[in-house]
């Protein structure tokens, strides 16, 4: 007999639920990127932070209602698969499998190293330094989740408190900050240069998908809509508030931080969050901060390896192709299916590898940013199809079994899908001039997986 889950959260939890898979590390390294991108244009910036927390906000509650729906795990794929087909759920998988996830986690674990230098060692490393302890780092927390998943899992557990403590520290002393603000800028300065003589509207498109980059981690949110008491009210409140008050942090965060330090030098790499929080608070106690930073960037890279790690066996249990035998075997001992682990950390060093091609050893953290957007606003078509397939199901299925049914659902999937279009027109305003093949590249593998579809049948267990 199929045993139903359980309501056990309250708003409160729910709440807390929300802000703690949200709130990571986009926010303290992806800002100076939203800054380059609209020239410096403080406006802009808060606009496209607005525009952001719309969508979030818009999306997470329309899918919400299709997660709550009787289907199997959460997921993407798995929403895609009940709305539309088999077909589409599969690109989505294959989009995850090998171009989000790994483009996520290639950028978290350049951050989670330069960080790792300025908390723990008191100054930043050099490029080459950085690259050797981000392989170090991601290697290390593939290991911890194929062969130790329960410790990967027990790293998980962390405190939402901590990860608010240096949002709304940077944010009230930034404000208040009367001193020098800092002006150096680095060897970014040309690309602020230039998006500066873009038009407003533009600019905000631009910023957008770094937004969404620090805004990231929504759409596990829906899938525990069945374990929340009284899910018609308490989703959507818990969704809407719980977004709505992860953006005043970020934009009170924002705030401080265009007092600490100018445009310029925020937008051109002159200045960093470890850099205004030890302008802040002094050494000392800036080192303390930039440890929380840290913890808080280490949860977060525990969290995309250990959702990597099972990626590729997902896929493999969908649908037979070469190797896919092998990636859904599951080891006995750790309950892990540990050659899916590895092909997951081998794409994942590759697009380390690419961005040190593309970028060289300096220029690695513009390039994985650039995947990294371009990433985020490809699988952002497959939240507005898997939106409007929740428009489909209340027309098809009326009657299926609803824990939860999204308010105001042609509007906020209106939001939703206008978003992403908007975010498309930016990324290419931000990218189609200077890398425009490598974006042209991208769009196109994410279509390899309708190939691999065709190519290849269903699998059936024995």
């Amino acid at each position: 007999m199929k045993e139903n889950i359980k309501a056990k959260y309250g708003i409160v939890t729910a709440f807390a639920l929300v802000m703690g898979t949200v709130i990571g590390v986009g926010i303290f390294f992806r800002a100076p990127a939203m800054t380059a991108l609209t020239g410096g244009d403080f406006n802009a910036v808060l606009t496209a932070w607005v525009v952001g927390i719309l969508m979030v906000v818009a999306a997470a509650i329309v899918i919400a209602e299709i997660s709550s729906m009787d289907t199997d795990t959460g997921g993407v794929q798995s929403f895609l698969e009940r709305s539309w087909s088999k077909r589409i759920g599969f690109g989505a998988g294959f989009t995850q499998t090998f171009l989000y996830l790994p483009a996520n986690l290639a950028l978290i674990s350049w951050f989670v190293a330069g960080q790792f230098y300025v908390a723990l060692l008191g100054r930043g490393g050099s490029g080459i330094e950085q690259i050797i302890l981000a392989v170090v780092l991601v290697t290390t927390s593939f290991l911890i989740n194929i062969y130790q998943p329960k410790l990967g899992g027990a790293i998980q557990v962390g405190s939402t408190f901590i990860k608010i403590i240096p949002l709304l520290l940077v944010g009230i002393f930034g404000i208040i900050f009367s001193g020098d603000p800092i002006t150096s800028v680095g060897g970014n300065m040309a690309a602020v240069t230039e998006a500066s003589g873009q038009d407003f509207i533009t600019k905000v498109a631009a910023a957008l998908a770094p937004a969404l980059f620090a805004l990231e981690g929504w759409i596990f949110l829906g899938i525990v809509s069945k374990e929340v008491k009284n899910p018609e009210k308490n989703v959507p409140r818990a969704i809407a508030g719980g977004l709505i008050l992860v953006a005043l942090f970020y934009l009170l965060f924002t705030f401080g931080v265009f007092k600490v330090a100018t445009a310029e030098a925020l937008g051109s790499g002159g200045a960093d969050s470890a850099s205004i929080v030890v302008r802040l608070f002094g050494s000392s106690a800036g080192r303390l901060l930039n440890i929380a930073i840290l913890i808080s960037a280490l949860g977060v890279l525990n969290s995309f390896t250990l959702a990597y790690v099972r990626a590729p066996y997902a896929l493999a249990e969908r649908r037979d192709f070469p190797m896919a035998e092998k990636l859904r075997k599951v080891d006995i001992k750790t309950d892990t299916p540990i050659f899916s682990g590895f092909t997951a950390l081998i794409i994942s060093l590759l697009y380390m590898g690419g961005g040190v091609v593309i970028g060289g050893v300096e220029g690695i953290e513009g390039v994985l940013g650039m995947l990294a957007d371009i990433t985020i606003l490809i699988f952002y078509v497959y939240y507005s199809i898997t939106i409007l397939g929740v428009l489909k199901l209340r027309r098809t299925e009326p009657e299926a079994v609803r824990e939860f049914r999204a308010p105001m659902v042609k509007l906020l999937s209106a939001i939703a899908i206008a978003g992403t279009i908007f975010g498309g027109y930016g990324l290419f305003a931000a990218y189609a001039k200077t890398n425009l093949p490598v974006l042209i590249f991208y769009i196109l593998f994410s279509l390899t997986g309708f190939i691999i579809y065709t190519a290849s049948k269903d699998f059936e267990p024995a």
